[in-house]
């Protein structure tokens, strides 16, 4: 009887584990996505070269944490290469989106501050203030490919 009730018990601690185990796991899936959504939005905004690519790195590593779980699956046929370069395709989308937001950030400004400083020099001469908006363009024109070059390498 005594070993009845042990295993009883023991069994029931089993299934206790098992259960926080898997909630564990739920909730650490549930981050993986907010984190992957997290990285992608950090790329919307105005970062530098090396940080794009810890951000591409640290996304292609959770691309590597999924297909090891779907190669781990018991019983599961993957086409895992079929699988990684489709992750990849999706990454290299989500990337080009996120830049393209950016870059389009960065025209609305320049396009905001040309505006800007057209109205102001309208209180100067015609030559003062078709010099300034040529200046004015070059640069929205120079700070446009610069922001092309970072987002093609």
């Amino acid at each position: 009887r005594h070993l009845m009730e042990s295993s009883s018990s023991s069994e029931k601690k089993e299934v206790e584990q098992q259960t926080v185990v898997v909630g564990v796991v739920s909730e650490i899936r549930r981050r993986e996505a907010d984190l992957r959504r997290m990285l992608i939005h950090r790329l919307r905004g105005d970062v530098t070269m090396p940080q794009c690519l810890e951000v591409v790195t640290a996304l292609r590593r959770l691309n590597g944490v999924e297909l090891e779980r779907r190669n781990n699956k018991s019983g599961e046929q993957h086409d895992l290469e079929g699988v990684h370069a489709a992750m990849e395709m999706r990454l290299q989308v989500d990337f080009l989106e996120a830049r393209d937001a950016w870059l389009e950030g960065g025209i609305a400004k320049v396009g905001s501050a040309q505006a800007a400083a057209a109205a102001a020099s309208d209180k100067g001469g015609a030559s003062s203030r078709t010099s300034a908006q040529a200046e004015q363009i070059l640069d929205g024109i120079e700070r446009y490919r610069t922001r092309c070059f970072e987002i093609v390498t």
